[in-house]
Formats: C-alpha cells, structure tokens, sequence
C-alpha cells in the first residue's frame, strides 16, 4: 500500500541523470579586472607563469588535454601580491628555480592540491592552507577544479615587520609551519586580513594608493601571518611584553633611551643600573635575550629608520642617510649599512626612498 504523503510526489525526476556538477565560483571580483595570463596552450601557460612560479614544467594530468586553460589574476601592491591561479584541469607543476625572495599562502578556493618541499609533502583543501617558503623549488599538483588564492609576501617585508615587534634583530630566518588551519580561531584574523586586502583592491580610491596608506596595510598584513601562524619567532611573540622586569635593568634601559645620541661606555651604563657588568650582562641576556651593545644597537638603527621612513621631500635635499646616522652615534657607514640591511631587509636608501 502506497505511502498516502509520497503520493504527492513526483518520482519521476529520480530516473534522471544526475548533472555534472558546475564550476566553482571563479574569480574574486576585486581581481576580475587584474589578469595577467590567460590561455589553453600548455607551453604558453609555462611561460606566462614564469614571473610568478620560476622556470617550471607544466604536465596535465586530465585524460582529454582539450579541456585545460590556465589563467592568472594579480594585483601587486609593493611587496605584497594577490592573486588566483586556475588550471581548470588537474595538472603537476615541478619548479625548476625557487621563487626567490617570497613567502607564498596557497589557500584552495575549491577542491584540492598537494605541495612537496624536500622530502615534506602537504595536501590542501578549502580547510588547509600552505605556506611555501622563499628559495625553495616547489613541486605541487591541482585537482581538477581546484583554483588556488594565493598571497605572496616579500621576506624583507616580513623580516622588517617581525624586527620590529621584537624591538631586535633576529638571529635566524623565518620558518613557518607548513599548513595553516583555515578553519581555526585564530587563522580567522589571517581571513580578516585577506578579506581586508580584497576590499582595498575593488574600492575606486582605495587607501593603498598613498604611501603612508600601502606601508600600514601591508605591515598589518604580514604582522598578522606573523602572529596567527606558527613559526620559529611565535614564543618571542607571544612573551607577555619585553619590557625589562629587573629594576636594574629598568635602570639601564631608561638611561640608554636618554642618552642614546651619545657616547654609551658599559661600564657608565653598569654604574646607571647600579651593578657590576657582569650582572648588567647576564640581565640582558636573561630577560631580553640579547646582549647591552647589540640592544643599544638596535635602538639607534630603529630611530634611523623611523627618521629616514618620516623624511618629508623637503628633507631630501637637506639631510643625507649618512648624517642621520651619524646623528644617532653611527661613524662607520660601511658596518652601520650592513647593520641596518640586517635589521630591516633593505638598504637605509631604500627606506628614504619609500618615504617620498
């Protein structure tokens, strides 16, 4: 006996063919009106995606080549782009040279991909993200249908940013875990951040365009991929603050703050704290991780580059990086360049330049 509420139904549609189901949702529209490359010619896409990816071989893996197109949308800002990369079809991709110099967040749109750095092999989906480090040949491969956001980020910009939360220079390179969990807390923010990104792309005047504008949104992107993803910097990071907890080296830290345009001997600095060298030392090394000469240092590099980021053009004509320099205690511009590189990933030049 037939069910009496089924009879209201209309099996018959149950007999058809289930549709192939459509394509994802396609490009961002802030970057529909970025494209870079475009086209279904597999040794064309090779060369077309030579800036992004480096010299690599393309292999499509689907049964009929007929169906690949390959497309790249991108808008650069200074040191970040942003950007969709679709094969349409599954391909492999092995790079013959690193891209150099950048950080990549690969983060599925659809689908999934895998990555392959060295021996080390990381799937990805709509939930995981992979983070490709610089000077590294990169191996991955893309399902069918699985279009990649991807945001590149220059290492100098994440080293600048990431000296600059330390308040030192950093004593190793940057190393990321390899995935990022899309779906958690706090990758959240590292969304936000993207969602940020994408809105100053699509708005008619957006903020980017002036200097102070792109230098904020950029250190605020790359301060919160330092932030939300484990790396070999996340415990100095998250240490509640660096201020000194010592009242002797309190004591030290206000008096270099005070006369860090002069001459500062050890031993002053000791007899300011009111101890002995020894104990000023080991109060540097346990508390801040550094020594008293490295952290005087880095205080006067910072305030060379705070000067030389806040140059007006007037202050072009009348003040040279090496009189700024020299103002903050530095007499040696070879060793003080070297320094300042070291620091901020870039050349003192470099930052009076971006100021204009």
């Amino acid at each position: 006996m037939p069910i009496p509420k089924l009879q209201m139904l209309d099996a018959s549609r149950t007999n058809a063919s289930v549709p192939k189901r459509g394509r994802s949702r396609g490009i961002p529209p802030a970057l529909e009106r970025y494209e870079i490359f475009s086209s279904g010619v597999i040794r064309d896409t090779e060369k077309g995606l030579e800036e992004v990816l480096g010299r690599h071989r393309l292999t499509v893996q689907a049964r009929d080549t007929s169906d690949f197109h390959a497309s790249l949308h991108a808008s650069r800002l200074r040191d970040i782009t942003f950007g969709y990369l679709d094969y349409r079809v599954a391909v492999g991709v092995t790079c013959e040279t690193a891209p150099l110099d950048h950080f990549f967040v690969f983060m599925p749109t659809n689908g999934s991909g895998s990555f392959r750095v060295g021996d080390a092999e990381v799937e990805t989906s709509t939930a995981k993200a992979y983070i490709a480090p610089p000077n590294e040949a990169l191996r991955f491969h893309f399902d069918t249908d699985s279009p990649h956001l991807f945001v590149r980020i220059s290492r100098s910009l994440l080293e600048r940013q990431l000296s600059r939360m330390l308040g030192r220079s950093l004593r190793s390179e940057i190393a990321f875990a390899l995935t990022l969990d899309q779906f958690s807390v706090l990758s959240m923010r590292w969304l936000s951040a993207i969602q940020l990104l994408h809105e100053e792309i699509s708005h008619p005047t957006p903020l980017s365009k002036i200097e102070t504008g792109l230098t904020s949104l950029e250190d605020y992107i790359a301060a919160t991929l330092l932030l939300v993803q484990p790396s070999n910097y996340s415990q100095a990071l998250q240490s509640p603050g660096r201020t000194p907890a010592s009242r002797t080296l309190r004591r030290a830290v206000e008096f270099i703050d005070g006369h860090l345009a002069e001459e500062i001997t050890i031993s002053a600095l000791a007899s300011a704290a009111g101890c002995s060298v020894r104990t000023l030392q080991g109060s540097f090394a346990s508390e801040l991780g550094t020594s008293a000469v490295a952290f005087i240092r880095d205080q006067r590099l910072q305030r060379v580059h705070d000067e030389l980021r806040d140059s007006s053009e007037i202050a072009h004509y009348l003040v040279s990086v090496n009189e700024i320099a020299r103002s903050w205690g530095f007499s040696h511009m070879g060793r003080f360049a070297a320094a300042y590189r070291s620091r901020f990933g870039e050349n003192p030049s470099d930052t009076l330049a971006r100021s204009n």
